[in-house]
């Protein structure tokens, strides 16, 4: 099995809403593995950490939702203009189920890291 690492999600690293989010989500504390923040999958284990004051492990709810925002950061790193080929693709009809998947996913993408940059802009503005 090979262990996989992601930086922590925005709502992770700020504490307030860190706090909030793991009272009412589904996420099962358990003791810390390497005392380091960040998302964690190993096998069918997925976890994250936070070091620090407040920190701690949490078992996420599920691996699928650690393997979607790994797949998120991955269609990141294409390059636009080869996206836009697969855009044409799809539009014209002749795309794969595959290359429809990816098209979708790296829309996504694009819309978790736009709302990221502007919650971070928000954030900055209000002083938290």
């Amino acid at each position: 099995m090979n262990l996989k690492v992601m930086p922590l999600d925005m709502w992770m690293s700020v504490s307030w809403i860190r706090r909030d989010t793991i009272e009412l989500g589904n996420y099962v504390p358990m003791k810390p593995v390497f005392n380091r923040s960040g998302i964690y999958r190993w096998g069918l284990l997925a976890w994250f950490e936070l070091e620090g004051p407040g920190g701690g492990a949490w078992e996420l709810p599920s691996v699928d939702q650690f393997s979607y925002s790994l797949s998120l950061l991955d269609v990141l790193e294409v390059p636009e203009n080869v996206c836009a080929a697969l855009r044409a693709v799809v539009r014209a009809g002749a795309a794969t189920a595959d290359q429809r998947r990816f098209v979708g996913l790296r829309d996504d993408a694009m819309m978790c890291r736009d709302t990221r940059r502007s919650a971070r802009i928000a954030s900055n503005r209000a002083g938290l």
